[in-house]
């Protein structure tokens, strides 16, 4: 039943490289909830310690057992009151992409997002705003050299994800997230910027670090 061209040899080292980056990616993920913390960010899921994934325990649905895309949203939250309580950071990680890439975006709703908890299975939530291929729910827009914005194509869309608005995203490269500084410097800082409405200097980006808008739509539009 198994193809006799598959080679032992190279399926173990896969495995090995796979799981060698599964440990990698989650040490980020432990150290960019640290650095989110501290600019008062906090994961917005009911397991903090869960991943949002696409998942699936049937034989057939083999990309719903194979981990290649995950996600994991922020809310903000600061001593005094909130009053952006509609929005929240998204960061997906997509590992099997031509270009494995993290990206991160600012969602915003109508509604208070802050108060919602995403659970595992809540991936499709942040995923679908990202991804153009075989989306009929979202309308993608370039911004700008580095950044992209989507909406939902109806009022029915937008009911169906949590009554969002919009979101504007950009993507880096993820293998150039090398240690905490340059994570801190390539998405959390630049993410809490985006959150709070400040200037991003994109004119500074640097596309051997980030991918441009017309790169990210070749590979996911």
């Amino acid at each position: 039943m198994l193809e006799n061209n598959i080679d032992e040899k190279t399926i173990h080292v896969s495995f090995k490289n796979i799981t060698k980056l599964y440990d990698q990616v989650s040490k980020m993920l432990y150290e960019m909830d640290r650095q989110f913390g501290k600019e008062k960010f906090f994961p917005n899921q009911n397991n903090q310690n869960a991943i949002c994934r696409w998942r699936s325990d049937q034989i057939s649905e083999i990309y719903g057992w194979r981990v290649g895309d995950i996600a994991r949203s922020y809310y903000f939250s600061a001593e005094e009151e909130n009053t952006e309580d509609n929005k929240q950071i998204v960061i997906n990680i997509n590992m099997s992409s031509e270009i494995p890439h993290l990206t991160f975006g600012i969602y915003t709703y109508d509604r208070n997002i802050s108060n919602y908890r995403f659970g595992i299975g809540d991936h499709w939530y942040m995923y679908w705003p990202l991804y153009q291929h075989n989306n009929k729910d979202f309308v993608f827009d370039v911004e700008n050299e580095y950044m992209l914005q989507s909406r939902p194509a109806n009022e029915k869309a937008s009911k169906r994800y949590l009554d969002l608005i919009n979101s504007k995203f950009i993507s880096v490269r993820l293998f150039e997230i090398k240690d905490k500084e340059s994570l801190n410097s390539l998405v959390v800082l630049p993410a809490a910027k985006l959150f709070k409405g400040e200037e991003l200097e994109i004119e500074s980006l640097n596309n051997s670090r980030y991918i441009s808008s017309k790169d990210y739509l070749k590979l996911n539009g």
